[in-house]
């Protein structure tokens, strides 16, 4: 083995491993009012479903879509019931999602806030509730938790782009 493919491969796996490592999902600390309130035993970083801004985009007004959220689900991170719940960091409801139909580039559900049980919400309002004090005085993290089923929820950065549709 020469000296050079061996220092190419170490050169390559010094990146590649961390890269791996950090993919991998770990479970996160479980913010406590969310754990008092039974609403998750588990959170884990959303990585396998899209939680995303629809304005500016591809819905415009008047549909009561184009202010909020759109979640696609991935491989795993789909909720088990419709509307599904988004909370705060406090616990308290943030927003729920309406199921729309099957999303044609995954062949996985869609949803979407301001349809089919969930009300219209506006980004920047929940973006700016998510890092506010709750009404009982507990200070948010500044994330949202999706809860997909079995007390196990996923966080994330609402007004980004948070997970993948795979």
């Amino acid at each position: 083995m020469s000296k050079k493919f061996l220092f190419s491969t170490l050169f390559v796996f010094s990146f590649v491993i961390p890269a791996i490592a950090g993919a991998i999902t770990t479970d996160e600390k479980i913010p406590p009012a969310l754990k008092r309130k039974n609403i998750c035993t588990e959170v884990k970083p959303l990585t396998s479903g899209l939680l995303k801004n629809t304005w500016p985009g591809h819905i415009y007004p008047p549909d009561p879509r184009s202010y909020g959220f759109a979640y696609i689900c991935g491989s795993r991170d789909c909720p088990r019931r419709w509307p599904a719940r988004v909370y705060f960091s406090d616990g308290t409801l943030a927003f729920r999602l309406g199921y729309y139909g099957i999303w044609s580039g995954n062949g996985k559900p869609r949803s979407y806030t301001g349809t089919y049980g969930a009300p219209k919400v506006y980004v920047k309002n929940i973006v700016t509730k998510s890092k506010r004090k709750g009404k009982d005085g507990i200070k948010r993290n500044g994330k949202v938790y999706i809860a997909i089923g079995n007390k196990k929820c996923r966080s994330a950065i609402p007004g980004k782009r948070n997970g993948s549709t795979k």
